[in-house]
C-alpha cells in the first residue's frame, strides 16, 4: 500500500514532470545512517504499538505533501507507527525552504533509524520550487507503484486500525475503487472542541446511480480513503490524476471522487474514524489568504472550470443533463460566495461555466460495433470528447464478433465484370492493418490475430466456371500489383504476398470431390474478432472514451440556435434521457436509416429488410484438427469453414439455411436475435446446416 503525504501546499506553477526530472539528483530517499543533522532532540522514545501486528502482503503507498509541517511531523509518524497495518510505503514531498532539511527531513530520518523495519519504505523528495497543490499531488501520484494508495494531511490523526480495515474493504470488494471512513471527527485545536460528522454513505450499483449520488455532493472522500490504482473501465488510467484547475484548492477533490465513482463503487467503512485537526487561526485567515494570492476573476474562472469538469465527467450518465448543468452553475456560485467576501457578478460565473463545458467538442457515436469503436478512436485522435452509445452491454457484441471476420481481397466478386467492388475491397483490405495500428497507437502482431489462409473451392453449381475464376484472379492480381507499387507502406495484415490467388491446388482430401470442381489457394484470411475486440477495448479505455451501454437510441434532432450555442447542435434521444452533442455519427444496425431520414440524409421511404445470419462456432475438435483446412465455397449460396489456429475456435456456416429474414416490425428483432443467441433455432436448422456440410465434406 502506498501512502502519499503532502505537507500542505505552495503556489508555484512548475510542471510536475519537470520537477520529477529535477529532483532525480536531489531526492533524499533512504537517508544514510551516518549523515549528521542538527535538530532539537526528540523524545520519541522506543514506543511500540503493543498490539499483535500481522504481516500484510498487500502493499499500500501513502503520499504526503508537506508545507511548514515540522510541528506536526512527530505526531504524524507516531500515528503511522501505531497502525496495525504493517506493509506501508511512505512518500513525502518537502518544501524547497532552506531549513527544510534540518526540520522535516531530520525528524523523518530519526523515525526511520529508530524503527527501520517499520519505515524502511520511506522516500523523501525535496521540491526544487514550490508546487501548486494539484501539481504536487500529481507528482507524488506518479511515484506510486502499488495497486492501493492513500493520502493524508500531516496534521491529522487516524485510528490504529484505519489502514488495515480500509485495505481489507478494497480486497473484499473487487468492484470498489475507493474505501473511506464513514465518520470524520473534527477537532478544533485551540478550543478542544470536537464535532463528529457522518459523510456520504456507500455509492454502489449501476454507474448512473453512482454518478447521480456523487455528483450532487461536494465531498472530500478521495483525500481520506484508500484508492485502487489499477486501470479501470472508465479510461482514467492508473493514477486518477488531479485535473489541472486554475487556483481552486478544495474543489478539485470533488472532480477526483467523481472519477472514482465512474470507475467503480465507493464503500464507506463503519469500523474506522478519521480525526481532522482544525486550527482557529487557519479558519480566520483563510479568506484573507485567498484574496491576497488570487483575485476574484482567477477564482471565478477556476471555480467555473472545476464544476464544468464535473459536468463533463458526469454528462453521459445523467438522465437530464440540462437540469444537471443548472445545478452545477448554482454550486459554482455558492462556492464563490463561501470563498470570497466581496461581491461578484454571478452571471459572469454562469457564462464562464457554460463556455467551459462547450470547450469540450462533444461527439456521440451511435453503435459500439467495429465501425463505431474505430470511429470513436479516430475522433479522439483529433481531440474530441467521445461517447459511444449502444443497447448492448459491451463493444463489438453482435455482428462484429459473430461473423467469420473475413478481410476480403475481392475474390467473392468474380461474377462482376466491372471490378469496381473488388478494387474497393482490395484497397480497403490493404489499409486495414495500418489504420487499426494508427488508431490504437500500437504495432500489432497480426500472426496471432488471423486464421489460416483460405482455400477457395468452386462447386459444380458455382456461378462461375474454374476458367472464369482464374481469369478473374489475373485481373485482380494486376490491381493488387498496382497497389503494392504505389503504396510500399501498405500490407495485408502484416504481409505483402506476390499474388492474391496463388494458384490451383489439389482438392483437399476432406472435401467431397464429386461436389467440388476446382480448388485454389488464396492469401485471404479471417480475423480473430474476439482478440481484436480486446485490443480495441483497451485502447478506448486508455484514451478516455466514455462507454454508455444498455441504452436504446430513439432519435436525433437539431437544437435551436440558443440551445446549440449553450449545449450543442444535435440532441440524441434515448430511453434514458436526452443529451446534446456537437457531432453525431450513426453506426447503428437497426433503425439506422430511420435516424438518417430524421436528419434529412436519406429520403428513401422503402422499408428495409433485415436478416439474421446464423453460424456455428465450436472448439477446435481433435477429429477436425488437420483434416479440414480453412476454406470458402465460392460464388453461390454455399458456406465457409474457418480454422483460427491450433488452439482457437473453428467457424462454419451454410448459407442456404443460415440467414433468417426478419419482419419489417423492428420490435421483433431483439426477440428473434436472443432466441438465436441461446440456440433456439428453428427445429430443422441444425439438421440442414449439418446436411449441407456433409454434401461438401466427407468428414461430416
Amino acid at each position: 500500500m502506498t501512502c502519499i503525504v503532502l505537507m500542505r501546499y505552495g503556489h508555484g506553477g512548475d510542471d510536475p514532470h519537470t520537477m520529477s526530472k529535477t529532483v532525480q539528483n536531489q531526492h533524499l530517499t533512504l537517508l544514510s545512517h551516518n549523515e549528521e543533522y542538527s535538530s532539537a532532540p526528540m523524545d520519541v522514545g522506543r514506543i511500540r504499538n503493543m498490539q499483535a501486528k500481522a504481516v500484510h502482503h498487500t502493499p499500500l503507498t501513502l503520499i504526503i505533501p508537506a508545507h511548514e509541517a515540522s510541528p506536526f511531523i512527530e505526531s504524524l509518524m507516531m500515528t503511522l507507527r501505531n497502525q496495525t497495518f504493517t506493509n506501508l510505503r511512505l512518500i513525502f514531498s518537502l518544501e524547497p525552504d532552506a531549513d527544510a532539511d534540518m526540520t522535516e527531513a531530520a525528524i523523518l530520518r530519526h523515525f526511520r533509524e529508530d524503527d527501520y523495519e517499520h519505515f524502511q519504505g520511506l522516500q523523501i523528495y525535496r521540491q526544487p520550487v514550490r508546487l501548486h497543490y494539484q501539481e504536487n499531488m500529481n507528482f507524488l501520484l506518479g511515484k506510486v507503484e502499488t495497486d492501493f494508495f492513500s493520502y493524508m494531511q500531516c496534521d491529522d490523526l487516524l485510528s490504529s486500525n484505519y489502514y488495515e480495515e480500509l485495505v481489507r474493504c478494497l480486497e473484499t470488494n473487487e468492484r470498489a475503487t475507493n474505501c473511506y471512513p464513514s465518520t470524520v471527527v473534527k477537532i478544533i485545536k485551540e478550543s478542544s472542541e470536537i464535532k463528529s460528522k457522518f459523510y456520504m454513505s456507500s455509492s454502489v450499483g449501476p454507474i448512473h446511480e453512482r454518478v447521480k449520488k456523487v455528483a450532487a455532493e461536494d465531498s472530500w472522500i478521495p483525500n481520506r480513503g484508500v484508492v485502487r490504482r489499477l486501470p479501470q473501465p472508465s479510461g482514467f488510467g492508473t493514477g486518477f490524476l488531479y485535473p489541472r484547475l486554475h487556483r481552486s484548492f478544495t474543489s478539485m477533490d470533488h472532480v477526483l471522487v467523481l472519477k472514482h465513482a465512474i470507475a467503480g463503487e465507493l464503500i464507506g467503512c463503519q469500523h474506522v474514524s478519521y480525526f481532522k485537526i482544525t486550527h482557529e487561526k487557519q479558519i480566520s485567515t483563510q479568506h484573507l489568504t485567498n484574496r491576497k494570492v488570487f483575485n476574484s476573476e482567477d477564482l471565478m474562472i477556476g471555480t467555473a472550470d472545476c464544476y464544468a469538469q464535473k459536468y463533463n465527467l458526469a454528462y453521459s450518465h445523467v438522465r437530464n443533463p440540462r437540469q444537471f448543468a443548472e445545478k452545477m452553475a448554482k454550486n459554482a456560485n455558492y462556492k464563490l460566495r463561501k470563498t470570497l467576501r466581496d461581491e461578484l457578478l454571478y452571471k459572469e460565473c454562469d457564462d464562464e461555466f457554460f463556455r467551459r463545458i462547450r470547450q469540450h467538442r462533444r461527439v456521440a457515436i451511435l453503435g459500439a460495433g467495429i465501425q463505431g469503436t474505430l470511429m470513436a478512436l479516430m475522433f479522439k485522435k483529433h481531440g474530441y470528447d467521445v461517447t459511444i452509445i449502444d443497447r448492448a452491454s459491451d463493444i463489438m457484441d453482435r455482428t462484429s464478433i459473430t461473423g467469420e471476420g473475413r478481410i476480403h481481397m475481392g475474390l467473392e466478386y468474380a461474377n462482376d465484370p466491372s471490378m469496381d467492388t473488388a478494387t474497393y475491397m482490395l484497397e480497403s483490405a490493404m489499409r486495414f492493418a495500418q489504420y487499426i495500428e494508427y488508431l490504437v497507437n500500437e504495432k500489432l502482431d497480426w500472426s496471432k490475430l488471423k486464421s489460416e489462409r483460405l482455400i477457395c473451392l468452386l462447386p459444380h453449381e458455382s456461378h462461375v466456371t474454374p476458367h472464369q475464376f482464374e481469369e478473374y484472379g489475373l485481373k485482380l492480381g494486376e490491381i493488387y500489383e498496382r497497389v503494392l507499387f504505389e503504396h510500399p507502406e501498405l500490407t495485408y495484415l502484416g504481409e505483402r504476398p506476390p499474388k492474391v490467388l496463388l494458384g490451383a491446388i489439389e482438392i483437399p482430401k476432406a472435401v467431397n470431390a464429386s461436389f467440388i470442381a476446382a480448388a485454389y489457394q488464396s492469401i485471404e484470411v479471417c480475423i480473430l474478432a474476439n482478440k481484436l475486440r480486446d485490443i480495441i477495448r483497451q485502447s478506448l479505455r486508455e484514451k478516455g472514451v466514455t462507454l454508455v451501454f444498455d441504452r436504446t437510441i430513439l432519435g436525433v434532432k437539431r437544437n435551436n440556435k440558443e440551445d446549440a450555442e449553450k449545449y450543442g447542435k444535435l440532441r440524441v434521444i434515448s430511453d434514458l434521457g436526452e443529451h446534446d452533442y456537437d457531432v453525431v455519427v450513426n453506426c447503428l444496425w437497426e433503425n439506422r436509416a430511420k435516424i438518417d431520414r430524421q436528419m434529412g440524409l436519406d429520403n428513401n421511404e422503402k422499408e428495409e429488410s433485415y436478416r439474421i445470419k446464423s453460424n456455428v462456432r465450436l472448439a477446435n475438435l481433435l477429429e477436425l484438427h488437420g483434416n479440414i483446412p480453412s476454406i470458402s465455397i465460392m460464388n453461390g449460396p454455399f458456406g465457409d469453414f474457418v480454422r483460427y489456429g491450433k488452439d482457437d475456435m473453428v467457424y462454419f456456416a451454410w448459407h442456404p439455411v443460415s440467414p433468417t429474414t426478419i419482419p419489417h416490425n423492428l420490435t421483433e428483432i431483439e426477440t428473434l436475435f436472443q432466441k438465436h443467441v441461446i440456440s433456439e433455432f428453428p427445429t430443422d436448422f441444425e439438421k440442414h446446416i449439418i446436411e449441407g456440410h456433409r454434401e461438401a465434406f466427407i468428414i461430416f
